[in-house]
């Protein structure tokens, strides 16, 4: 017995026409601050005075459970 082979011939993909261009437009950016902005996100003496106050009020608590 012979093997038949089938060939599928792929029909061609339809390709769009290619768009016409305009004269390219210029959008213009606005300008940029670049002094006297504030700082944002440095948080970092927030927890350095959180842990100092934390480390105080401990320190008050064992003295005064000490005491007693």
């Amino acid at each position: 017995m012979a093997e038949e082979v089938m060939v599928i011939e792929e029909p061609e993909v339809p390709l769009a026409e290619e768009p016409e261009f305009e004269e390219p437009v210029e959008i213009e950016e606005p300008e940029v601050p670049l002094a006297e902005v504030p700082k944002t996100g440095d948080n970092m003496m927030v927890w350095l005075l959180a842990a100092i106050l934390s480390l105080i009020g401990a320190a008050i608590t064992f003295r005064r459970k000490n005491e007693a």
